[in-house]
């Protein structure tokens, strides 16, 4: 399996793991002159933005130290852009990271804030 097609099968996880905590899907894989948004998805009254990563075994580390500060600005830009492009406005925003690390999921729900 490629790393795209791995990608890709990873994040199809992610969403099943979102929808059995109880969000709704909004949108996925949206691409912005800043960066990728992985997955979009309300959780009630709140647009989460989760990024999802990766990790075959622990030589690089967990994953959510995969995204460093400059990850994050690039996510919080290109969330900014989709919100416009969206007509989102007044709504809770919130950041997540959905990883797998050893075999084992990883959810951190408010990985990281605007003010990151």
């Amino acid at each position: 399996m490629n790393k795209r097609s791995k990608g890709q099968a990873y994040e199809d996880k992610a969403v099943d793991h979102i929808k059995g905590m109880g969000m709704t899907l909004v949108d996925r894989n949206f691409y912005t002159k800043f960066g990728e948004l992985d997955i979009i998805a309300l959780d009630k009254e709140t647009l989460v933005f989760v990024e999802v990563k990766y990790r075959s075994n622990g030589n690089y580390g967990h994953p959510g130290e995969a995204v460093t500060s400059l990850k994050q600005k690039r996510i919080i830009n290109s969330s900014k852009w989709y919100m416009m492009k969206k007509g989102y406005r007044d709504i809770n925003v919130r950041y997540d990271v959905c990883g797998w690390h050893l075999g084992q999921v990883v959810y951190y729900k408010g990985a990281f804030y605007y003010g990151s």
